[in-house]
């Protein structure tokens, strides 16, 4: 990718064993140069029943040119 260029990143969502409730998809994107820093490159927060599936896109705009790696992450509700 180079600047000026946009892609889009689809994730599918089962909530397979979770409780229902409101999760955080993060995604944090830099570039695969060693020692550079990562940045969030997209964050959404989603709610999901128990057993509920969806679909979330995300648009991603590199900040620089060269490649980039991203680590999707997910982080549940807490449990009461």
């Amino acid at each position: 990718m180079t600047l000026g260029d946009r892609a889009r990143l689809e994730l599918a969502v089962h909530n397979v064993e979770g409780v229902a409730g409101s999760y955080t998809i993060v995604g944090q994107q830099g570039s695969r140069r060693r020692g550079a820093e990562t940045a969030i490159g997209f964050e959404r927060t989603v709610a999901l029943a128990a057993g509920e599936r969806k679909r979330e896109a995300f648009e991603l705009k590199p900040a620089e040119v060269g490649l980039i790696k991203l680590a999707p992450a997910r982080h549940r509700p807490k449990r009461h």
